[in-house]
């Protein structure tokens, strides 16, 4: 009976922790720009892309360096639902005829101001994802975090500044709007 309440509560243990992923709502979580640390933090001068995209009831944030190849953090956000992935990319094919990878979590923590945003929102939060080793890539452990404002833009962090993209318009190119400036 006593080993049958032990694998019973170890059973229990392991599917409340969630496998090691946890997302905290913290309405006060302070943030001020984003960065992204895979092994070492870009440096202050360097180029980070932060940019989303809405559809229908879905919105998506990407977390990127600026290069021919690399690694994104994606936040997939749908009906009160966030899950932050990895994709490995680069401006070739290399993935079996693709251009990225989905990388599969081994563990993560995020820490977000709020679960449900719309355009206008500001999105605040700070990550810790681990993946699993890949036939494509070794686990990795990117750290990190977002200040954005929701609404399909794209923002170039440069040397702490975020400076909003005047050709990019919810995941297009649109060259009628306005000129890049400083947010």
């Amino acid at each position: 009976m006593n080993l049958k309440l032990l694998i019973y509560l170890i059973i229990s243990f392991v599917f409340s922790s969630g496998y090691g992923q946890k997302i905290i709502v913290n309405k006060d979580i302070k943030v001020t720009e984003t960065e992204i640390l895979i092994k070492e933090k870009y440096p202050s001068n360097g180029r980070l892309y932060c940019y989303d995209i809405i559809k229908n009831d879905t919105i998506t944030i990407y977390v990127s360096k600026v290069g021919l190849a690399g690694d994104t953090f994606k936040l997939i956000m749908v009906n009160g639902k966030v899950i932050p992935k990895v994709v490995k990319w680069t401006d070739t094919n290399s993935y079996d005829g693709k251009s990225s990878v989905e990388l599969e979590n081994a563990n993560y923590k995020l820490e977000i101001n709020d679960t449900i945003f719309k355009s206008g929102d500001t999105l605040k939060a700070k990550f810790t994802v681990a993946t699993k080793k890949h036939r494509y890539s070794e686990k990795k452990k990117l750290t990190g975090e977002i200040f954005h404002i929701i609404g399909g833009n794209q923002y170039e962090w440069i040397n702490g500044k975020a400076v909003h993209n005047w050709w990019w318009k919810n995941g297009k190119q649109d060259f009628t709007t306005q000129k890049s400036k400083e947010d």
